[in-house]
């Protein structure tokens, strides 16, 4: 095992593979088992294509999560809590909970489950999402990464994980600056029109060059230095400058999603930009929140689609 982890880390990533099965046979031949190389050796054929060796992936995962103990290999299972867990619907994770509650459980099995119940061809011996989510994995941690994230990528990543490739991102990483604080934060917002027309996902890094985290909506974007301020330092015309603020993010916006256009227009409508800023709070941030919530049973929990990897 850890031969092969060191020809990984020398960029010798078929010798690693080689070593890695070597091992598995000679366990194997000994009726012993280590579910590290299971894991480690799943992960290094999915990274890096080998295409023949692929079929062997099932059946190492499969093995590895019904026999995986928290207590007999707590890094291990660490490592899959970190990296899968986020993957398990709401009630999947608060069983999990539960089960490692109880002396003598198996909590693995309900990694087990979920993966045999998520599996796209289910008629087949192959369970092709493994490969699917340690290739989007890796690339989750050079593209989305987090020093501060257990997984190494940061709500975004897991995002990509779950969904793949969205159709379209809207990036703003300028960050517009106020006196005290962030007018707007940097913030990105994906699509998935591939999917369905109505799942997108708001991010923002609210701190330097920290992670971006997921919000509910567009509305979270606005900086706290201006959040649920009306009349700031101009007195005159209170709400105009978080009105601009909103009518440019959402003509940014509207060229992506029919909603974002409506609220520009009823923006637009408002007599006044203190009534506009107030419309917004009404209207806008409760439909995010109710927007936000809807994704866990609209949007699927993975997708597989080959052509958005």
């Amino acid at each position: 095992y850890w031969l092969g982890i060191v020809l990984e880390q020398r960029g010798e990533k078929l010798s690693a593979v080689r070593t890695m099965i070597q091992g598995i046979d000679s366990l194997e031949n000994a009726n012993r088992t280590d579910w590290y190389i299971n894991y480690d050796l799943s992960r290094m054929i999915a990274e890096n294509h080998f295409e023949k060796c692929t079929s062997r992936i099932t059946g190492l995962m499969y093995d590895m999560l019904k026999n995986v103990s928290p207590r007999v290999q707590p890094d291990l299972w660490e490592r899959i809590v970190n990296e899968m867990g986020f993957l398990l619907g709401k009630t999947d994770r608060e069983r999990l909970k539960v089960v490692m509650r109880k002396p003598g459980s198996n909590p693995g099995k309900i990694f087990y489950t979920f993966f045999r119940q998520e599996d796209p061809n289910p008629i087949t011996e192959q369970n092709e999402l493994f490969a699917r989510i340690f290739q989007r994995e890796k690339k989750a941690k050079e593209q989305f990464t987090s020093s501060s994230s257990p997984s190494g990528y940061d709500d975004r990543g897991k995002i990509y994980i779950r969904l793949g490739q969205p159709w379209k991102i809207y990036r703003d990483h300028s960050g517009l600056l106020g006196e005290v604080g962030y007018m707007i934060y940097p913030y990105e917002i994906w699509f998935y029109k591939q999917i369905h027309p109505d799942i997108y996902f708001t991010f923002v890094r609210e701190r330097g060059t920290g992670d971006f985290k997921l919000v509910n909506g567009p509305e979270a974007v606005f900086g706290t230095f201006y959040k649920g301020r009306r009349a700031f330092f101009n007195k005159l015309n209170p709400g105009e400058t978080s009105a601009y603020l909103h009518l440019s993010v959402y003509d940014e916006l509207a060229p992506f999603y029919e909603p974002f256009h409506e609220r520009l227009d009823q923006l637009q409508e408002q007599i006044s930009p203190a009534e506009a800023v107030d419309y917004a709070r009404r209207n806008f941030v409760p439909a995010d929140r109710d927007h936000a919530a809807s994704m866990d049973t609209l949007a699927p929990r993975i997708a597989y689609y080959t052509e958005y990897v």
